[in-house]
């Protein structure tokens, strides 16, 4: 039979991952870990367990949008693979957003969540994309908002009730720019049952979600960033129909494709001023920080998973004679032909003491890296000569140079 390459297998996330635990026995007292480990161990397991599992039976899913129903009525409903909804269940029974604002662990709650997040990442098709937001809102809810408006919505957006939690969007993106917010055409009027909106948001990540913290100018209201104000605004009404929402799109993008993105026409949305009828940019900062940080964290978190998917791959990957994770170097770097890097480490690491910092090395992995290191006896005979060539160039350079009056540091005329 014809040779097929065993796939690499990743083991439980939190036990292989040596640097994420030696950051936290750095950083968290030693009670606080003890407290916190068991739920990052069951995270790095269903990170290789039923989130893997699903996000690979799913991994050409893509969101759906049914803009009409069978009798011509609009709904705009739009259809999620059923990993998305597997992701979003485990993410509220495992409180990545809970976790932060439980405070069960005091200053170490953020840290505990990103350790969360951290694992869970990478085996959940960019989910954490509605969590970031979710996270960002309750965190500005917290901060600005009506105690009213505050206890009524940041109670849903950290619960670990799936049948109650709700998730967030993040609705600032207009044709006229994502950045310079303060061109933003959004309009806010007042009617008898409140404030309602009225533009275009050009692209809104995680249409699904319950709630969006949004900009719009109030009429009337100044220009540039300062005559915007923050609204939050509740996606759909008592009747369960959007409320006030024409979903005009789903977005084609090159990746996160199973993140149903969107671009929206408000068409009258009600919506619920968080703090004041100005400064919005500055009002929806604590937003951005938080989200900023979700991707900060991510990002570590895609640069692990390569080096975990990597060591396992060298791991069952056999090549001269032995595994790849059990050579030093591939054959003709042995003799530092990589970037002056010798036998894949750095020349002025003692190997002695490399083969102490990597204790995991048994006799027989060691023998395959010197098997795969040891000169041949015609580089042996290469490497003689070449240096006796050397020397002798070396001799008659001096010779010449004292021919010519120039003599070595040192010596009598």
């Amino acid at each position: 039979m014809s040779f097929v390459q065993t796939p690499p297998v990743l083991g439980n996330q939190y036990r292989e991952d040596r640097v994420l635990q030696s950051f936290l026995r750095r950083h968290v007292p030693a009670d606080t870990l003890a407290a916190i480990a068991p739920s990052l161990d069951r995270m790095g397991e269903r990170a290789v367990g039923d989130l893997a599992a699903a996000g690979m039976a799913g991994r050409s899913d893509e969101p759906e949008l049914i803009q009409w129903d069978a009798w011509g009525n609009r709904v705009d409903e739009i259809r999620v693979p059923e990993a998305w909804r597997t992701f979003a269940r485990a993410a509220v029974e495992e409180g990545l957003v809970a976790t932060a604002y439980e405070r069960a662990h005091g200053e170490y709650s953020r840290l505990h969540q990103f350790a969360l997040v951290y694992l869970f990442d990478r085996s959940t098709k960019v989910y954490t994309c509605p969590l970031a937001m979710t996270d960002g809102c309750a965190r500005t809810l917290e901060l600005i908002a009506p105690a009213a408006l505050r206890d009524r919505v940041v109670t849903r957006l950290t619960s670990r009730d799936p049948a109650r939690a709700w998730t967030s969007g993040q609705w600032m993106t207009e044709r006229t720019g994502g950045s310079d917010v303060g061109l933003s055409e959004t309009v806010a009027r007042q009617s008898p049952e409140g404030w309602r909106l009225y533009g275009t948001k050009w692209f809104t990540s995680a249409i699904t979600a319950d709630v969006a913290l949004t900009l719009a100018r109030p009429e009337g209201g100044a220009a540039g960033g300062r005559g915007l104000a923050l609204f939050l605004v509740e996606t759909r009404n008592h009747e369960g129909r959007l409320n006030g929402i024409r979903v005009d799109r789903l977005k084609e993008k090159l990746g996160t494709r199973m993140v149903p993105t969107a671009e929206l026409t408000l068409e009258g949305t009600l919506a619920t001023p968080v703090a004041g009828l100005s400064d919005g940019v500055r009002n929806i900062a604590p937003m951005l920080n938080i989200t900023r940080t979700w991707n900060a964290v991510c990002s570590a978190a895609s640069l692990r998973r390569g080096v975990a998917l990597a060591r396992a791959y060298a791991a069952r990957r056999v090549a001269f004679g032995c595994s790849l994770g059990g050579q030093a170097a591939p054959p003709g770097h042995a003799r530092g032909d990589a970037g002056g890097v010798r036998g894949g480490v750095s020349p002025g690491l003692p190997r002695s003491r490399v083969a102490r910092a990597r204790g995991s090395w048994d006799a027989e992995r060691w023998r395959c890296r010197r098997a795969a290191t040891a000169p041949t006896d015609r580089q042996a005979h290469d490497r003689a000569a070449g240096g006796r060539r050397r020397e002798r160039n070396a001799r008659g350079v001096r010779r010449c140079r004292i021919r010519r009056g120039h003599r070595p540091s040192g010596t009598a005329a």
